[in-house]
């Protein structure tokens, strides 16, 4: 028992909560910006994200996350997450639902969006560490399009201020589209009190003819 609270209150801050809801009344703020260009060269994509999160009882946590792509597509998404699991050790399972829109240039739509979340604290000699899951699907109503997305995420604290962590990502929409695969490694720096810096790089490809390189930088506030 020792143990697992002890895995419990080590479990880092992180991009996306995973199935670890808020106290009442915490608070997390994520607002990120990320650049990618085709290796062959091209115009380079800009997208800005903003990610929050708010406790509201022991049992259910509500959020929004917001990305927008100037020019090719915006998506904001209202969701609440309950926990599946109800042991108190370093493992926890939730479920995420969500409504929200999608919009191009030239349409807009409602979306819903469904996600299991799995995640795991762990203690690795003097570090603690952390990996998740995510299994999400996304329906845009109008369209009937649907997005289907597997994420995987794991984590090291290597010291009191800094933070490593890889995230693989595979996506696909509708099932002729081709397999979307993202691999970004990066760290996090805490700056002050509960507020870090992260900086990764990203490899994306979407089949062999369109594929891109980046940057992302975040900066995280838990209050």
């Amino acid at each position: 028992m020792l143990r697992a609270v002890t895995l419990f209150l080590l479990l880092p801050l992180a991009a996306q909560a995973g199935p670890w809801l808020k106290q009442p009344g915490e608070q997390f703020l994520s607002t990120s910006v990320s650049y990618q260009m085709p290796p062959a060269g091209g115009d380079v994509s800009v997208n800005t994200s903003l990610y929050y999160e708010r406790g509201i009882k022991k049992r259910l946590t509500l959020g929004f996350d917001y990305s927008l792509t100037p020019n090719v597509e915006e998506t904001g998404i209202a969701f609440a997450r309950i926990p599946l699991s109800k042991n108190e050790g370093p493992a926890r399972s939730a479920l995420e639902m969500g409504l929200g829109w999608y919009a191009t240039l030239i349409s807009a739509e409602p979306v819903a969006k469904a996600t299991y979340t799995w995640g795991r604290g762990f203690q690795r000699k003097n570090n603690s560490g952390w990996m998740t899951v995510d299994a999400s699907l996304t329906s845009r109503i109008r369209s009937k399009a649907l997005l289907g997305k597997l994420e995987g995420t794991i984590g090291l604290t290597v010291s009191p201020k800094t933070k490593w962590m890889l995230q693989l990502s595979l996506e696909r929409q509708n099932q002729m589209d081709e397999l979307g695969i993202t691999i970004t490694p990066s760290f996090a720096r805490k700056l002050w009190k509960n507020n870090y810096i992260q900086i990764g790089l990203l490899a994306q490809t979407y089949g062999s003819n369109n594929q891109s390189l980046g940057l992302k930088f975040a900066l995280w506030q838990s209050f």
